[in-house]
């Protein structure tokens, strides 16, 4: 499309130039900004500068606009064996929105999201960094030699580096950490390795589970440790790794997961299911359980970490009853807080997506989405878990181009 010059590019004369473009335009969706580029090249190079993507972007968080939540369609799938499309939720209206990923033919897996950028590991061994919203892709190297079957990702943005890491953790063995950095050069690649003394571990959701990066820029998982496949028995905590850093910490779950982790062995058709989140700047953890203790089972809890470093200040802020347990061991959950202080709560069981409104005195149940209705829906549980997401017009060639 021939952009050309206009020479009133102020339809609203009572309006001066610098008001409509520092406090009206940074306020816009992204998708918008995106239709108001080809007005004229003035606007192009204004909505294109990266001082504006970054306003508009800490608009969008300040003001609680343009987020929501990325859910796997699967029902939109050619194939079983592969996933290729996202839809966007709104927490805005709960309207959706469909991304369709046509970079690779086999699909993807997602390791992250941040700031609207999604970090992706295709079947093909490559990886990527895909903007859904301006569909700029940008191909990474990847370091894997093998299916990533015992790995997780983290991938998060690191402020005193102005700049994007991607982390992937080998957890087999001694656990090997490769960095990746966007700033850096194509095949730059840095490796760490460390010895945590947990004795053998295993991440509890395979197939490269994308950690929940804080602004504190750690990334957090869940894995098992201590792990006796003879006796059947293992012990549940919670990994992170400080993605500025780049060292490894780890963070106790509340005692009273601890104990329904360990119960869950010896009480008979139990099972207790956890899952990882953030609500603002801390972390939380979810439990719904079947069979367990009383007021327990049908019943999902949420904690917060509300003084990080501390285990004992967890503190449970959240607990739905009649909720449909997860028929496998891979849920997934995001939550989000609005403007009005109304928690918003996605959390998956085996084949439904459901949405949970809660307020000081009540809550909905939604049916956001659902999966197949064949064995694939648990399979798949455990590649495309959901994401929190935010619109915006981060470009993942950025902070490369201003570098270079």
């Amino acid at each position: 499309m021939e952009i050309r010059e206009n020479p009133n590019l102020n339809p609203n004369p009572n309006i001066s130039d610098d008001l409509l473009m520092t406090n009206i335009l940074p306020r816009l969706p992204p998708k918008s900004l995106i239709r108001y580029k080809t007005v004229c090249k003035q606007w192009r190079s204004i909505i294109s500068n990266p001082n504006f993507i970054e306003s508009n972007l800490r608009l969008s968080k300040t003001n609680h606009n343009n987020n929501g939540v990325l859910v796997p369609s699967l029902s939109k799938s050619l194939s079983r064996e592969r996933v290729e499309t996202l839809t966007y939720i709104s927490y805005d209206d709960f309207s959706t929105t469909d991304f369709q990923f046509n970079k690779s033919k086999y699909g993807f897996y997602n390791l992250g999201s941040c700031n609207g950028l999604q970090c992706c590991w295709l079947n093909c061994g490559e990886m990527c960094v895909w903007n859904p919203i301006t569909s700029e892709c940008r191909k990474i190297p990847d370091p894997l030699a093998e299916y990533p079957c015992q790995y997780v990702s983290g991938f998060g943005y690191i402020p005193s580096l102005d700049d994007y890491k991607l982390v992937i953790l080998d957890l087999r063995e001694v656990i090997r950490v490769y960095c990746y950095t966007l700033r850096s050069c194509d095949t730059e690649w840095k490796q760490l390795y460390a010895d945590i003394g947990l004795g053998r571990i295993s991440p509890l959701y395979g197939y490269l589970c994308p950690g929940i990066v804080l602004p504190n820029s750690k990334s957090h998982w869940l894995v098992r440790y201590n792990i006796d496949d003879y006796n059947n028995e293992d012990d549940l905590i919670i990994l992170g790794f400080d993605m500025e850093m780049d060292t490894i910490n780890t963070v106790n779950p509340p005692e009273e997961i601890i104990v329904a982790w360990q119960q869950r062995i010896r009480i008979r058709h139990s099972g207790v299911y956890t899952c990882l989140s953030s609500i603002k700047d801390d972390l939380c953890i979810a439990m719904t359980a079947r069979a367990y203790g009383e007021g327990v089972s049908g019943c999902l809890q949420v904690w917060r970490l509300e003084r990080y470093g501390d285990s004992s200040s967890w503190n449970k802020f959240l607990k739905l009853n009649n909720v449909e347990i997860p028929t496998s061991s891979c849920n997934f959950f995001t939550l989000y807080e609005s403007r009005d202080g109304v928690k918003l709560l996605t959390h998956s069981t085996s084949k439904v997506w459901s949405l949970y409104l809660k307020s000081k005195s009540d809550h909905q149940i939604i049916t956001l989405h659902e999966w197949f209705e064949d064995e694939t829906s648990q399979y798949w549980e455990y590649f495309v878990p959901a994401v929190s997401y935010v619109e915006s017009l981060v470009s993942p060639f950025m902070t490369y181009n201003q570098r270079t």
